[in-house]
């Protein structure tokens, strides 16, 4: 999976901002508070337009929990999950605001 980090308010890519995958079963909001580094299945770091690629592939029929966001932004938390109607790569655009 790939895709854009950008600003919800300008459409600007994010650079630096980061997006986070939890194995499948871990809560974020239980993750935010108690999480270690070992419940994040992948993520990765967008470059200077805001671009990133997650190094691992994110299976069908299965429900992850991901965040993304950099300092001074409020991250954007939801859930991502892909079916077979679904092409094989997903690129998605994630808005984060000030």
């Amino acid at each position: 999976m790939d895709g854009y980090i950008v600003d919800a308010d300008t459409g600007n890519g994010v650079p630096n901002a980061v997006i986070i995958i939890l194995f499948p079963g871990i809560e974020m909001d239980w993750w935010l508070e108690n999480g270690t580094d070992a419940d994040v299945y992948t993520f990765a770091n967008a470059d200077s337009s805001g671009y990133f690629q997650l190094p691992l592939p994110l299976f069908r029929d299965i429900e992850y929990a991901g965040i993304a966001g950099l300092e001074g932004y409020e991250p954007s938390k939801g859930f991502l999950s892909f079916d077979n109607t679904d092409p094989d790569l997903v690129t998605l655009t994630i808005e984060i605001t000030k």
